[in-house]
């Protein structure tokens, strides 16, 4: 019988309104079945524990969408999020909301 070759990802908790988290990582990528684009967000919380969340792209984005919640705190720029640290202030469909923290 052959083997499956393919990786099973960690599911990681996703990030929780009132937390203070490290962005460890910000990878743009394009889901393998769909061709969505996305950015994968994974950070560590104040007991280092990971946590990720998924910012789907598109043409235009509010502030208050997760995407735009990201955008607005830190800019375009996803390499110069590594290491921020942010705080959920909300985190909720249609209310979304963070900010850096020193």
């Amino acid at each position: 019988m052959p083997k499956i070759d393919i990786d099973i990802a960690p599911q990681l908790p996703d990030i929780k309104e009132g937390e203070i988290y490290t962005i460890a990582e910000a990878e743009v990528m394009t889901t393998a079945v769909k061709s969505y684009k996305g950015i994968r967000v994974t950070c560590t919380d104040m007991k280092n524990e990971p946590h990720g969340t998924m910012l789907w792209l598109r043409g235009e984005a509010g502030e208050q969408s997760k995407v735009g919640a990201f955008i607005t705190a830190l800019g375009k720029d996803t390499d110069a999020w590594i290491s921020k640290h942010i705080q959920v202030v909300a985190w909720r469909t249609g209310n979304r909301k963070i900010q850096v923290v020193q």
